[in-house]
């Protein structure tokens, strides 16, 4: 939920761009991640939250500077564009009836949202039981239907076919589909906003790290990078703390030292030798 809120908050970035990463930081900290991708619970949990909770903080950057932070935040801008209704720094001043009135229908909507839930539940479960064979075919259909509705292009759903088939070589090799999507994806944003930077900075790259925004953005990600290496180094560290040494299982010296146990040893091995005589 917190990485949706703050991927929801940054214009133009989406739903998409949050579940995948919330499901990609949840792969990262889990102590299975070999299990993802396959159905477990956190691998679900963790995109559906970071979805959900984008929706409501895409209103941020609406309500407050009148940029759509998602698909539905710009419907809803031209919704309020046609009664006369500006988004920006004044609504809260002009209209802040309009603004309560809309957190009141986020909260209706998230209750609204969990009786479906659980009501549906039965339901869900039942799509969940069908086989590959049947369910798979529809899923690629309606990602067809939907790639091509955007523009009305036959040659964005050829691509997303391709692309599909791409994935799916990937998967069979071992590669893993999340950086490839958010560099997809994030690509295009990333290098756009840069030059703008480099060229509002005049080429300089200290204006990242004169802000208190940005500057925390470049701590949070550095942190992102250098979390797994970090853990990976305690759980060795206390594996290797836990593991006793060579010679824990022994036990202490007694009196009866090795000789006693050479020489019963022997006793024992001579009546056997002679009964095999």
């Amino acid at each position: 939920s917190a990485i949706g809120g703050l991927i929801g908050a940054i214009p133009g970035a989406g739903a998409t761009i949050a579940s995948i990463v919330a499901w990609n930081e949840e792969r990262r900290v889990s102590k299975t991640p070999e299990r993802f991708g396959t159905g477990v619970p956190a691998g679900i949990a963790a995109p559906e939250a970071a979805n959900n909770s984008c929706v409501g903080a895409a209103m941020i950057p609406l309500l407050a500077l009148g940029i759509p932070g998602s698909a539905s935040a710009a419907v809803l801008l031209g919704g309020l564009t046609v009664q006369g209704v500006a988004p920006g720094p004044l609504l809260m001043t002009e209209r802040s009836e309009l603004v309560y009135a809309l957190y009141a229908g986020f909260v209706v909507a998230v209750l609204l949202m969990l009786a479906v839930g659980r009501l549906g539940i039965p339901l869900w479960t039942r799509v969940v039981r069908l086989r590959p064979s049947i369910l798979m075919p529809l899923v690629v259909a309606i990602s067809l239907v939907g790639t091509f509705s955007l523009r009305g292009n036959a040659a964005d759903a050829w691509a997303a076919l391709f692309f599909g088939l791409v994935g799916f070589a990937m998967l069979r090799g071992g590669y893993p589909l999340a950086p490839a999507v958010l560099g997809l994806i994030l690509g295009p944003m990333i290098e756009t906003n840069y030059r703008r930077a480099l060229s509002l900075s005049s080429g300089s790259h200290s204006i990242f790290l004169e802000s208190p925004i940005s500057l925390v953005l470049v701590v949070l990600a550095a942190v992102s990078f250098a979390a797994p290496a970090v853990r990976s180094r305690l759980v060795s560290a206390r594996t290797g703390s836990s593991d006793p040494g060579p010679d824990a299982d022994d036990g202490p010296d007694t009196d009866d030292g090795p000789d006693t146990d050479d020489e019963s040893g022997t006793q024992d091995h001579e009546p056997r030798q002679e009964e095999r005589e």
